[in-house]
């Protein structure tokens, strides 16, 4: 029910006009019942009785709609038409009480008239009156000065954070005022307290909530009592909650306040310094705490308070709040971006910057047990942990953030299982080998071996081998200096590794083997050679025929294609002519030819071994590949020549379908000295041919393998 803005006295007058007086307290209504009451709220009969200086007139509302207006005036006459006072409320649906305030202060003892009616306001802005509702009693004022007779008159109630705060008028001749509680649900009143002013904090409401309604009776100097509003003011109870704690929890704020007794709903706000609270949760399954992951400014003060809502009376209402609210001074947590095992049994710790951050302490702690400090005052973002000795055993990081005297809290890193570096205990060049060994480490699932060639400055990975293993064997190619190192790698992470590692210097083994051999090569070519014996020779290793008929004419065909036996050519030139210039094998292959090439050291020579990459049905006219290695190999083409133009042959061959050659393993091997000359180059490549082709009496299809075989010897520079 809320009370209205004062109405016009037409409303009332407009009862005359309809001439529906009710004289009694049960006038039947459409839109609803007024009927005078006690101070206790129990019907009473002709007339109400009014005291002192203001009192109350009890009014029962019953059986009414939504938003009805009940207005009641005061009238000198019985007629109604001259009204000393007025007063109106409206009405939800439902039963309800109220007390109307008359000032007497105004009015002279005697008899007077009041009348109850009710109406509805339309849209429109017009007034619809019933007038079966109007009920008009009796109302007798005595203006006397007795302080038994004399009333408290309440004036409001409000939520607070300390509980509910009543106020009321002072009454004349009051040396104290009794403040008194009851339940909504109740009849019985509960003292509460007493005071000598004129409003009173009921502190043991702090912290419950409920329909409550809160009466005051006052006391003269002699213990006499006023009398007191039974009606007493309406209350909606919602104690403030004061947030006890604000809690970092890495970068979240945690906060808890004390709970309000039956209340399910809080809303948590939060505020800068100079800034407005802002609501940044809500909680409604009844929990005094909640975790403030939002985002946040570093270095900032943040204050936290909390409201409580309850729906009392069919409103929800919120208490008040803490102004001052909780301070929490934020300071952003470094977040821990490496946790990593590194050189020389260290770990290797960084983290994100934080916003004016002078410095940081690093914390370390093994897996169950407690925070130890390891650095403090650190000024920059990473840190390395140079004590993590202990193999196997599990280390985590945190890092504090400081601003002057304040600090972060903090936020761990994940586990990190410490594997200790491997202890090199061997490292021994043979040849153009070397082979690494070290020390096992507990825990390691395998092993990664580093090296810096030549005149790298960074480690490069150049084998993993498993964590059974204990040594490895690195074959040189260019014969420069390495150093090696060897990391263990564990389940959880890799281990560590020295950073100095060990040195192997190999024998004098040339850098660029490939290019050690063509540049030879290319000086015959440019220069020439006084000349140099030849040796070549092809060998067929076997014949698969599919006719068995032709098996003995077409294998005696395939070996007349081969030379079997060696072909040895002793040439001998004019060294610079041109045809000493022409006699070296080609050489003008790219390394993406080139399976693998190695050199090694052999007494006073170097042997250089070439292998190409397989290659199938390579031309003349290659760029690349074993075509620009060798000037004599068997190509497909000189198989078609022979099938096309070779009379014997095409006396049983109609037609060649497929003709394929295809190289394996064509490897090129060079004794040389040590000023880039050639001793002696060999040859050597293993050919698969098929063919398949239309015959006289059939069809015939193999398959033949062969050795290809050619060695350079005797040159003279």
């Amino acid at each position: 029910m809320k009370k209205t803005k004062k109405i016009l006295a037409f409303i009332l007058a407009l009862t005359v006009i309809f001439g529906a007086f009710a004289v009694s307290a049960s006038a039947a209504s459409g839109y609803g019942v007024m009927v005078p009451v006690n101070n206790k709220f129990t019907k009473v009969t002709d007339p109400v009785y009014l005291y002192g200086k203001n009192d109350y007139i009890n009014l029962a509302i019953d059986s009414y709609s939504n938003n009805t207006y009940f207005a009641i005036g005061l009238f000198k006459d019985k007629n109604c038409t001259d009204m000393v006072w007025e007063d109106a409320v409206v009405c939800d649906k439902g039963s309800y009480t109220y007390s109307a305030l008359v000032p007497l202060s105004k009015l002279k003892t005697g008899t007077y008239y009041a009348m109850a009616l009710a109406f509805k306001v339309k849209s429109n802005g017009s007034t619809s009156v019933d007038n079966k509702s109007a009920v008009v009693f009796k109302v007798k004022v005595d203006r006397t000065t007795s302080f038994s007779k004399q009333i408290v008159v309440l004036k409001s109630s409000a939520n607070s954070v300390d509980g509910p705060v009543i106020k009321w008028s002072k009454l004349s001749n009051a040396t104290k005022y009794i403040v008194y509680r009851r339940a909504n649900s109740s009849t019985k009143w509960t003292k509460v307290g007493t005071t000598t002013k004129t409003s009173y904090t009921d502190k043991s409401m702090k912290s419950k909530s409920g329909a409550y309604i809160y009466t005051v009776k006052a006391v003269n100097k002699s213990g006499t009592n006023s009398r007191y509003l039974y009606a007493g003011l309406q209350t909606p109870v919602v104690g403030a909650p004061k947030v006890s704690s604000v809690t970092a929890s890495g970068n979240d704020r945690v906060v808890k306040w004390n709970a309000i007794s039956k209340v399910k709903t809080y809303y948590v706000y939060r505020k800068t310094s100079g800034g407005s609270y802002k609501q940044i949760g809500k909680v409604t399954n009844g929990s005094t705490s909640f975790r403030d992951t939002s985002k946040k400014t570093s270095n900032t003060k943040y204050y936290y308070t909390v409201r409580a809502e309850r729906t009392i009376w069919g409103v929800a209402t919120k208490s008040k709040y803490y102004t001052s609210g909780k301070l929490s001074h934020y300071i952003q947590a470094p977040t821990i971006k490496t946790n990593e095992t590194v050189a020389d049994d260290a770990v290797q710790i960084k983290w994100n910057k934080t916003p004016d951050a002078s410095s940081y302490t690093v914390y370390r702690k093994v897996s169950g047990g407690s925070w130890e400090t390891l650095a403090s005052g650190v000024k920059t973002t990473s840190f390395k942990d140079t004590t993590a000795k202990e193999n196997g055993v599990k280390y985590a990081y945190t890092v504090r953030a400081y601003v002057g005297s304040k600090r972060s809290h903090y936020i761990q890193s994940d586990y990190n299982k410490f594997l200790q570096m491997p202890e090199i205990t061997g490292a021994e060049a043979d040849g153009n080998n070397a082979v690494i060994t070290w020390s096992s480490v507990e825990g390691a699932e395998s092993y990664k071996v580093y090296a810096k060639i030549g005149d790298a400055t960074k480690w490069s990975e150049i084998a993993e081998v498993s964590g059974e293993e204990t040594s490895y064997t690195y074959e040189t190619v260019t014969g420069e200096p390495a150093v090696f190192t060897v990391k263990a790698i564990g389940s959880s992470g890799n281990g560590s590794y020295s950073s100095v590692g060990v040195s192997v210097e190999f024998d004098d083994i040339i850098s660029n083997p490939l290019a050690y051999y063509q540049q030879a090569c290319k000086d015959i070519a440019e220069n020439g050679v006084a000349g140099y014996s030849k040796k070549a020779w092809q060998s067929v290793q076997s014949v698969d025929i599919s006719n068995a008929e032709l098996s003995e004419p077409v294998t005696a065909l395939v070996k007349s294609f081969m030379t079997e036996e060696d072909d040895t050519i002793a040439l001998v030139s004019e060294k610079g002519s041109d045809e000493a210039k022409r006699r070296m094998p080609l050489s003008d292959c790219t390394a993406d030819a080139v399976k693998s090439v190695t050199a090694v050291k052999d007494g006073d020579y170097y042997i250089v071994t070439i292998v190409m990459k397989d290659q199938l049905n390579p031309s003349r006219e290659d760029a690349d590949g074993i075509a620009v290695m060798s000037a004599d190999i068997l190509y497909a083409a000189d198989i078609e020549d022979t099938v096309n133009n070779d009379a014997t042959v095409n006396e049983i061959v109609k037609s060649v379908n497929n003709i394929g050659v295809e190289y394996k393993d064509y490897t090129i091997t060079a004794t040389m000295t040590s000023d880039g000359k050639l001793v002696e180059v060999t040859q050597q490549g293993v050919g698969d041919t098929s063919l398949s082709a239309e015959l006289i009496t059939g069809t015939l299809d193999f398959d033949a393998s062969f050795i290809f075989n050619a060695t350079y010897t005797d040159f003279v520079y």
